[in-house]
Formats: structure tokens, sequence, C-alpha cells
């Protein structure tokens, strides 16, 4: 979650991190004031360091929830 997602200047900010960003491959989409990145979890750590130094305050980063395989035993 990114403070000030919604105000056109930081939003425009973001996308020129991720736009620039030197990462193999990164996917990215907005939603009101969350920001949501599929990449690698280095590629992750690399953004979130350098969308921080570029003064864009992050209140928190949190890994999805993976769904868990369910199996019968009969």
């Amino acid at each position: 979650m990114i403070d000030g997602l919604t105000d056109p200047f930081i939003k425009d900010k973001v996308i020129d991190v991720l736009s620039n960003f030197p990462s193999e491959h990164i996917l990215y989409s907005f939603s009101r004031q969350r920001l949501r990145v599929s990449t690698t979890p280095t590629g992750m750590m690399t953004l979130i360091r350098t969308l921080a130094t570029r003064h864009i305050d992050i209140y928190y980063a949190s890994l999805p929830q993976r769904a868990h395989h369910q199996s019968h035993i009969s």
C-alpha cells in the first residue's frame, strides 16, 4: 500500500520508476491505494528499495496468499 497513490503526481512518479525498473520481468496494476506487482523476490526487494529512495511512502508490502492444494484420501 502506497501513501498518496490517488494523487496524479505520486502515481506518475511510481509509473516512472516501474517503467524504468531494471528487472527481468515485472507486471503491475493499480487499484485505489494499492499497487499490485508480480516479479521475483529479489526484484520485489529492489523495487521497494527504489521506491523508498525516491521518497514514495510505502505503508506495507505483503505476499499474496497461496492456494493450498487439497487431496482426498479414500
